[in-house]
């Protein structure tokens, strides 16, 4: 069983050093007031951090971080120039041969691109970043993915035939650099897709989602656990008979990001028997339905290796330790 599945995890390499940073807010560090999501194998992004992540992550089962990658000509938004350092630092660890990556282009506004030129610039250092040997692949073919489908649509002029063009020059320019057939997913939100996303499906190789939460109405008290993996449970299946590409799954680790003052709803951290429902259900839809498969392979991603202040959170941590990862792992690599 341990090769059935492809376990991937989402990676945000936004925990830099500068000032101000994430583990800020309004001037104030938050970790004083939220200490059990303070990681234990490293607090900012670098090599240090890195090389360990990969160690545990590995270790638990895991095939891959799913990594996101930010244009940066020009910088967006301040200090967002540190946010692609995970391949850089990835590149650097001597055991990175023990985990794979996928590159993910992070297309929500203020990180679009609109510029043919600038978009030729990116697909040749996608491609670069994609040689090396850690690249996933499956059936032989590295993978690739859009961030978001229906933004990618609109920074196309809501042109389907630029959608296309821009794909095919991706896998043009990664066949003359000797990476052959490359696979191709972009992302959807799990409640609902546009019929403009329906048609887009069809131009690439499989469809996913990143994130996503039910629109609960906001209150003091975090709803259950069990309302948040609701939605991407029953999206799932809406997704897979819907599109017209195989649906890779997700599931949301978490979604409370009161530390970074968000007073929308909010959800309850997992038990143990929660989180393992959660697995159990998911691992039941990939075996019974394969629309749910790329090239036969049972995949899915998890939100997220480290957003610590949004609360999708599977990294260990001083107040959670690896229960996640360990029930991961025993639901898709041990049993």
């Amino acid at each position: 069983m341990k090769d059935e599945y492809l376990v991937g995890i989402n990676y945000f390499c936004g925990w830099n050093r500068g000032d101000p940073n994430r583990w800020q807010r309004n001037g104030k560090d938050w970790r004083a007031e939220y200490p059990e999501r303070i990681p234990v194998l490293g607090c900012y992004n670098d090599i240090e951090t890195m090389r360990a992540e990969i160690d545990c992550a590995a270790e638990k089962g895991v095939d891959f971080f799913q990594m996101l990658w930010y244009v940066q000509k020009p910088e967006r938004e301040k200090n967002s120039r540190h946010l692609n350092d995970c391949f850089k630092q990835f590149f650097e660890c001597e055991n990175n041969y023990k985990l794979k990556f996928l590159l993910e282009f992070c297309n929500h506004p203020p990180y679009e691109i609109t510029d043919d030129d600038l978009w030729r610039e990116s697909v040749l250092e996608w491609t670069d970043i994609m040689k090396h040997p850690s690249c996933l692949k499956i059936d032989g073919k590295p993978v690739f993915k859009v961030h978001g489908l229906n933004y990618f649509y609109v920074q196309c002029g809501e042109d389907i035939n630029k959608v296309k063009r821009r794909l095919d020059l991706l896998r043009k320019v990664a066949r003359e650099k000797g990476l052959g057939d490359i696979i191709i997913g972009a992302g959807v939100m799990s409640d609902a897709v546009n019929d403009n996303e329906i048609k887009c499906s069809s131009i690439v190789d499989y469809v996913t989602t990143y994130a996503d939460f039910p629109k609960d109405n906001e209150r003091q008290e975090p709803y259950p656990f069990t309302m948040l993996t609701r939605q991407a449970a029953e999206g799932r299946k809406r997704l897979a008979k819907t599109l017209l590409a195989p649906y890779v799954p997700f599931v949301m680790s978490g979604w409370y990001p009161r530390p970074w003052g968000v007073t929308t709803a909010q959800y309850a951290y997992p038990t143990e028997d929660e989180w393992r429902a959660c697995l159990e259900r998911l691992k039941k839809d990939l075996d019974e339905n394969e629309e749910m498969r790329i090239y036969g392979k049972k995949m899915f991603t998890v939100y997220a290796w480290n957003e610590f202040g949004e609360g999708g959170i599977m990294a260990p941590t001083i107040g959670f330790g690896s229960m996640r990862l360990d029930v991961l792992k025993n639901v898709f690599k041990e049993q």
